[in-house]
């Protein structure tokens, strides 16, 4: 048998293919894995003083222990829930240890991702002034993203308690309500926001006194979902809107904390601090409130 030329060359590669030759495979780059578009965030749990603690919940019962600074007395109170009509239509429910008079006081919120804020003190009695009320709130982590922004809204309560300068110091007679406003930056890990409709009850009666005006909570820093308390950021305004409160220095000033919550920062709660200084050291008050917001 013969070949032609042309059949015999076409045979020589596959050939030598048979006989062990080797080709070259294509390469590819591995490609980059995602990146990450979350954070962890740790838990959070903040308070002003450590007067209350070893909350327990039961129904509509919170029973707490008071550690009395002046001695480290301890003493376990069984506070209930109280029909408030300044409460309704806000997240916060109030609770106490007797229905009138001077008493026990909490108000509770509670948000996504175990948030939880609470304001507490003996309020309305001028026999028990070794401390002002102690605000506290609570996370139990989640995550936060790591670009974007949100918008979060809520509610807000304070208490206002007389200051040093006046007659009867940590003497708490008003408490606050009051709406929120947060803005998230999350890829600069930024808060900034505002406290509005703020209007003062009597902790003894729940009757409406006095307006307030709005606050601005200015821009607050983030660290893995957490303000650095007890720094935090500043905050401005929130004057009483009555006869007689000039501030002493144009404006009235504080601070504020925050942490978020849930598996994508579903709330942000935190606490503020505003130094109520006016003309005339008898009206100075430290107010002291809590916040419970979830994204809108």
């Amino acid at each position: 048998m013969t070949f032609s030329r042309n059949f015999a060359l076409l045979l020589v590669p596959l050939t030598l293919a048979a006989c062990g030759g080797t080709t070259t495979q294509p390469e590819f780059d591995n490609p980059d894995p995602p990146a990450p578009t979350t954070q962890a965030v740790a838990r959070a749990d903040v308070a002003s003083a450590s007067v209350f603690s070893d909350w327990v919940e039961a129904g509509d019962t919170r029973t707490v222990l008071r550690t009395r600074p002046s001695d480290g007395d301890t003493t376990t109170y069984a506070l209930t829930l109280e029909d408030v009509d300044a409460l309704n239509g806000s997240t916060f429910s109030s609770f106490s240890n007797t229905d009138s008079g001077p008493r026990w006081r909490m108000f509770e919120a509670k948000g996504p991702g175990g948030a939880v804020a609470r304001l507490t003190g003996f309020m309305d009695d001028r026999g028990n002034l070794s401390y002002a009320p102690q605000s506290e709130f609570i996370t139990t982590g989640g995550s936060i993203p790591l670009t974007g922004n949100a918008n979060y809204s809520g509610d807000y309560v304070g208490t206002l308690t007389l200051g040093s300068g006046t007659l009867n110091p940590n003497y708490t007679l008003n408490y606050v309500t009051g709406d929120v406003s947060i803005t998230a930056d999350f890829g600069n890990e930024v808060l900034d926001g505002r406290i509005s409709n703020r209007t003062a009850y009597r902790t003894a009666s729940n009757n409406e006194i006095f307006d307030l005006a709005d606050v601005t909570l200015g821009r607050l820093e983030l660290t893995g979902g957490r303000s650095n308390a007890p720094y935090g950021g500043g905050t401005l305004g929130g004057t009483i809107q009555a006869s007689g409160y000039t501030p002493q220095n144009s404006t009235i000033n504080g601070s504020w904390n925050a942490a978020a919550s849930g598996d994508a920062a579903e709330a942000i709660t935190g606490s503020v601090s505003i130094n109520h200084a006016y003309t005339g050291t008898t009206r100075d008050q430290t107010e002291t409130g809590v916040f419970v917001t979830t994204q809108d």
